[in-house]
């Protein structure tokens, strides 16, 4: 997976994430906002039906009682009192289950079907009305002295009070056995929990009841722009969060991983004189990725160097190098010379480890005799400061000599030369690569050799890849020499083998 695709899955997981938390709050606040309208909706259906039967009853007490003994003179009244009531369609009088006296029907007896009639006043539910057919009806029940006076309800006046605005809930009753809705009827053997969220009522089961479609109105009406806004702020989050991740360097945390695991190790790669003996070693960084593998330098150093990780590298690679030579100290000092060159850049110059890390190294291979050389790499222009000159200074005063590497091609000049006072100069590959092209590329190399040669600093030629370049190199008076064509960067293990181990046994044989 390339950088940017992990860089937009993570954007990607971003969105989704903030885009599933603001709706999960969203959708609580729809959850609260709505069980509230409900309940107060619900509250005021309960105060409807009390303001009902409420004044019913007062009629009652007021127009009727008294004459609920005598039919003759209570239909009269009991007429009067149900055309002036909205709500009262029949008025009857009822005892051992028989109704006897109606406003309907008159003094015409008729089966009256409720049983377990309560003292006081209660509310029942009729599904087929005796008096009219093919109707339902709610009866008030005023009990007195025996007598059950009744008062008949139409069913619309309650299922109307049921009725929701936008379909955000569903209010309903349970009387005698019926579950009553807005949209029907239905009989229910007993009432459970599953019917929703009850109401207080003295006269009748109120309860509300709310579906996911319930809530699918009231958020989309009620809070679609939230849903709008979250949704925005997510995409714009997003494009903030990728243009960050798209700035920073993740390379330098893949660095500091790789410290901690102890990944960067040494390559050794020799330097041979003019006659053809080995007489130093270039140390260069290599990464050892577990996953990557051999990563080369020009893909790690320069981020190293702007996050300061560089000093950490150069240290492990010191304390390897150390490691490594510290058992062979004998074979370095049968060299006629060796030199241990590390690069090191212009921001490690003011940084008090890089001075530690060499009197490590000299101090650590106390026994062997070598010369530690520090390669000033270009690739950052080194400043004319009083900081970097001074550090140059202490290096130089411990015996270290200074290198000046990739030289013509980065930020040299004749004033670093003049004040840093440099011991070698090390001619790039790509100078080397010019010799034998063109003739004109060939008086290009000649000039840095003889600009070399004429302030009297030995040079160090390197990326030497056939006997041509040798030669011509010879010719111009180089001093060291380094490349494939000698041999490449190898590990410190085969270094040892290959450059000190085997001509020493060679040597030995030869006596």
């Amino acid at each position: 997976m390339t950088k940017k695709s992990t860089i937009l899955s993570a954007v990607l997981l971003l969105i989704v994430l903030i885009n599933v938390i603001g709706y999960l709050l969203v959708s609580c606040r729809v959850y609260v906002a709505l069980n509230q309208y409900a309940y107060e909706q619900s509250e005021q259906i309960s105060n409807k039906i009390n303001e009902i039967l409420g004044s019913t009853i007062t009629t009652y007490y007021n127009d009727l009682d008294r004459y609920k003994l005598n039919c003759d003179q209570f239909l009269p009244v009991a007429k009067q009192v149900s055309l002036a009531s909205p709500y009262t369609r029949s008025i009857t009088l009822a005892a051992d289950q028989t109704i006897y006296c109606s406003t309907i029907t008159l003094n015409a007896k008729q089966k009256y079907p409720i049983k377990n009639v309560k003292p006081g006043v209660s509310l029942r539910y009729i599904a087929s009305s005796p008096l009219v057919k093919k109707s339902d009806v709610f009866l008030l029940i005023v009990t007195s002295d025996d007598v059950l006076v009744n008062f008949g309800i139409d069913s619309f006046i309650f299922t109307n009070l049921l009725s929701a605005d936008m379909n955000f809930f569903t209010p309903l009753f349970y009387i005698d056995g019926y579950l009553i809705a807005k949209n029907g009827t239905s009989q229910a053997s007993s009432l459970t929990l599953d019917h929703g969220h009850p109401i207080s009522n003295a006269y009748i089961n109120l309860f509300y009841r709310i579906d996911t479609e319930n809530y699918l109105n009231f958020g989309l009406i009620n809070y679609a722009y939230f849903y709008l806004i979250i949704t925005v702020f997510s995409f714009f989050c997003g494009a903030v969060f990728y243009l960050f991740l798209m700035r920073i360097d993740w390379t330098v945390f893949a660095i500091a991983r790789g410290l901690k695991k102890r990944q960067f190790v040494p390559y050794l790669q020799p330097v041979f004189d003019k006659h053809r003996n080995m007489v130093g070693a270039e140390v260069l960084a290599r990464w050892l990725h577990p996953k990557h593998g051999m990563i080369a330098p020009d893909t790690f150093i320069p981020n190293a160097e702007r996050s300061g990780h560089i000093n950490h590298i150069f240290c492990q690679l010191v304390d390897q190098v150390i490691l490594g030579l510290k058992p062979f100290q004998t074979h370095i000092n049968q060299c006629k010379e060796f030199h241990l060159a590390f690069n090191v850049s212009s921001p490690q110059l003011k940084h008090f480890d890089l001075l530690r890390d060499c009197k490590h190294l000299i101090y650590g291979l106390n026994r062997c005799h070598f010369e530690l050389v520090l390669e000033l790499t270009e690739r950052v222009q080194i400043p004319q400061d009083e900081l970097h000159i001074q550090g140059i200074i202490k290096l130089k005063k411990q015996g270290i000599r200074i290198a000046l590497d990739d030289f013509g091609t980065g930020h040299s000049s004749l004033t670093y030369l003049k004040n840093i006072k440099i011991d070698y100069l090390k001619i790039d590959k790509s100078f080397t690569d010019m010799i034998g092209e063109e003739e004109f590329k060939d008086h290009i190399v000649a000039n840095v050799l003889d600009l070399a040669e004429r302030i009297g600093v030995p040079v160090v030629a390197e990326g030497i890849e056939n006997q041509y370049q040798e030669q011509y190199l010879l010719n111009r008076h180089a001093d060291y020499f380094q490349g494939y064509y000698y041999g490449r960067p190898v590990a410190i293990d085969e270094f040892i083998r290959l450059y000190l181990i085997q001509p020493a046994e060679a040597q030995s044989k030869t006596t």
